[in-house]
């Protein structure tokens, strides 16, 4: 049973895709089952050569006939529909992970619920700013379904709070030096007490400059995804709290729908899978009360 993988970085690039890699290949172990997996070669890259290295790749999945079902975790959300479409009209069914493409004609999605990610950060934020003031969202990226989803799931709640305010909504430029820049106008913003960053890349720039300018405490820093500088500037009570995914069993549920659907057909698959489409993996909420016992279940997932 030959399935195909279509990732947005590699093992090598992010400790976070390191474990969605051990689930797939722990996956492959169980069941036997091959599978052509692509990642960017290139490192360093940004959204833009993600994109078109992504749309050629899916020719090259379109070119090995063996493939019964493919994974893709898509970076360019207006790109989707029409390239990954291909693969659904050539066939091959295939599956949305970590990142959505609902306007395509993806089978289900695979992934933590961004848009209560979202929400959760609301929630933790309103808070943390005792209900009041003004707030901030960035987000490196407005292309990636993912970081759109955690955006509305966000906005969605904090409506609810009457007296806080959003002042700023920044980013879209995943470049280092943008981040910096983006990161240093948002803090000198008049009556800012919090920020929801939609990724830990732009939580950490922020982190260092909270600590830089002494406002650690003063304005509130919440985020999705938790590495281990992120894990650290919890412990020093620079972010109050990260949402985490549970890559591995990303990575292990993708490879086991993807066999399930090469050998039975997606018909039967579908039977099995919530009229929401979506196939959610969990979330944990890492702060400093239960930061050991979250680290203890990284190292676990790493010795496993």
């Amino acid at each position: 049973m030959k399935v195909a993988i279509l990732s947005l970085l590699n093992g090598k690039q992010s400790r976070y895709w390191k474990f969605i890699e051990q689930g797939i290949e722990a996956a492959c172990g169980q069941f036997q089952a091959e599978a052509l997996r692509l990642s960017p070669p290139f490192e360093g890259a940004n959204e833009k050569q993600i994109s078109a290295w992504q749309v050629k790749a899916i020719d090259e999945i379109l070119k090995d006939k063996e493939v019964k079902a493919a994974g893709v975790a898509w970076q360019d959300g207006r790109t989707a529909a029409a390239s990954l479409n291909k693969l659904a009209d050539a066939g091959i069914p295939f599956v949305t992970f970590d990142s959505d493409a609902p306007d395509s004609k993806r089978a289900f999605f695979i992934g933590a619920n961004n848009p209560a990610m979202g929400r959760t950060c609301a929630y933790v934020l309103a808070k943390q700013v005792s209900f009041s003031g003004g707030i901030a969202i960035d987000s490196p990226s407005l292309i990636i379904q993912s970081c759109i989803d955690r955006i509305t799931g966000f906005k969605d709640a904090i409506c609810r709070y009457r007296d806080i305010r959003i002042i700023a909504e920044v980013g879209g430029d995943d470049s280092l030096s943008a981040m910096q820049a983006t990161a240093k106008k948002t803090l000198d913003a008049d009556g800012l007490k919090g920020v929801f960053c939609v990724s830990s890349g732009s939580a950490k720039i922020y982190a260092e400059l909270l600590k830089q300018r002494n406002m650690a405490g003063k304005v509130a820093l919440v985020c999705v995804n938790a590495d281990e500088q992120i894990m650290e500037h919890i412990k020093n009570g620079v972010i109050h709290m990260a949402v985490a995914q549970r890559p591995y069993s990303i990575g292990y549920r993708l490879m086991d729908y993807l066999y399930q659907i090469a050998r039975s057909g997606i018909d039967t698959v579908l039977r099995g899978i919530p009229t929401s489409k979506m196939a959610d993996t969990g979330m944990h909420q890492v702060t400093k009360s239960n930061l050991d016992s979250y680290r203890e279940t990284l190292r676990k997932t790493e010795t496993a």
